[in-house]
């Protein structure tokens, strides 16, 4: 039988974004990215006219023990990977967007649920209405994943991981990016 050292932050990342098993796993910082940069491994959960859930493995050179989430997220307050003078910070985060669609007499509504959270325990989750008004009744023409394969991005930076776009019932169309602000 496979055992996961679920105290490990690879563990946890594994955990979290459903990896499947691992036949072991170190403890200690999960791999880090290069200096100076994050890995962003992405993971489709469900698309469908009504649903539409991505989980996306941040994996950094560093920790960050601050998360602030919503539809735009931030990891922050980032620290060595080696620091021994602080604690409460991991350099795997996980953000969880599920994007749900629900028929409201002749209206679809579309809300959303994010969370951030890291292997340290630390998660911050919010869910709404989405902003914005459209006549599209398909969730997959609504939000399109702009990471769709593992990539890496400097730090600091934004990066877009989904774009909902928009069309009114006058026809204008308008878009907004889901992003992900890595702090250094």
């Amino acid at each position: 039988m496979n055992k996961i050292a679920l105290s490990s932050p690879a563990a946890f990342a594994c955990l979290v974004s459903g990896c499947g098993t691992r036949s072991a796993v170190s403890s200690g910082p999960a791999p880090a990215a290069p200096p100076g940069y994050v890995k962003i491994s992405p993971q489709k959960i469900s698309e469908t006219p009504t649903d539409i859930h991505w989980k996306w493995s941040i994996v950094g050179d560093r920790n960050w023990s601050d998360l602030s989430g919503g539809l735009d997220s931030t990891i922050s307050k980032s620290y060595p990977l080696t620091g021994s003078t602080q604690a409460g910070g991991s350099n795997v985060v996980v953000y969880d967007l599920d994007i749900t669609a629900a028929k409201n007499g002749n209206q679809v509504v579309f809300s959303y649920w994010a969370r951030l959270s890291s292997a340290s325990g630390t998660t911050s989750s919010t869910s709404s209405p989405l902003p914005g008004e459209t006549q599209e009744t398909d969730l997959r023409r609504v939000a399109v994943a702009l990471v769709t394969s593992e990539i890496q991005k400097p730090i600091p930076g934004k990066i877009s991981l989904l774009r909902l776009e928009f069309v009114s019932k006058g026809g204008k169309k308008s878009s907004q990016d889901i992003v992900l602000n890595v702090a250094d």
